[in-house]
């Protein structure tokens, strides 16, 4: 599709129709778009003006999704942070058809007991979690959301909670040895003075 040509709709359900319909000017106004809500369909069209770049339909786009999956309208708008990405887990990949009771259960593993494992994962990897009908919806950095995906499908798969939760300390460990690593190897200071860190 060309995105700078056509008009792009997105089926949304009535609900979140109204609830953009609500925000519809600040996301116009934020990605340079012209939103048509169609809240008796629960679709929303994202129309582009004149000078629209493709970036900007394109996060606009994501916005749109990433309300329509559950988020607030201030979670979605992270979105227009280049570092930020929507990924979403559709729970049908991993379950048969023949067995759509699992859903319940799977979900129950994600969620925990009283919200600890969702909660536990969004805080260890900075990311937000959404748990819809079918489908799980994650916002974040790209790091971060690559590693709250990987605990998710551990946890789909049934690897205890205490396993992933192990896995994902020594990632968040892993990872900000890798973001001091990277900040310290461009300050040529310390390669003068032959400084080791350890």
């Amino acid at each position: 599709m060309d995105y700078l040509k056509g008009k792009i709709p997105i089926n949304v359900g009535v609900n979140k129709a109204k609830y953009i319909e609500k925000h519809r000017r600040k996301i116009e106004d934020l990605f340079n778009v012209k939103l048509t809500v169609d809240v008796n369909q629960g679709i929303v069209t994202i129309e582009p003006k004149e000078n629209t770049t493709i970036d900007e339909i394109i996060k606009a786009k994501s916005v749109i999704e990433a309300i329509s999956y559950g988020f607030d309208i201030d979670t979605a708008l992270e979105l227009k942070n280049e570092n930020y990405i929507l990924d979403v887990i559709d729970l049908r990949d991993f379950i048969e058809k023949s067995k759509l009771s699992h859903y319940t259960r799977i979900k129950g593993r994600i969620i925990g007991e009283e919200g600890k494992a969702k909660k536990s994962i969004e805080e260890l990897t900075g990311t937000r979690i959404v748990i819809s009908d079918k489908v799980i919806a994650i916002i974040g950095e790209y790091e971060n959301v690559k590693a709250a995906r990987e605990a998710i499908e551990m946890l789909i798969q049934g690897r205890q909670h205490s396993t992933v939760y192990k896995w994902l300390k020594n990632w968040r460990r892993e990872f900000k040895r890798r973001q001091i690593e990277q900040l310290l190897t461009g300050k040529s200071i310390f390669d003068s003075e032959n400084l080791e860190f350890k």
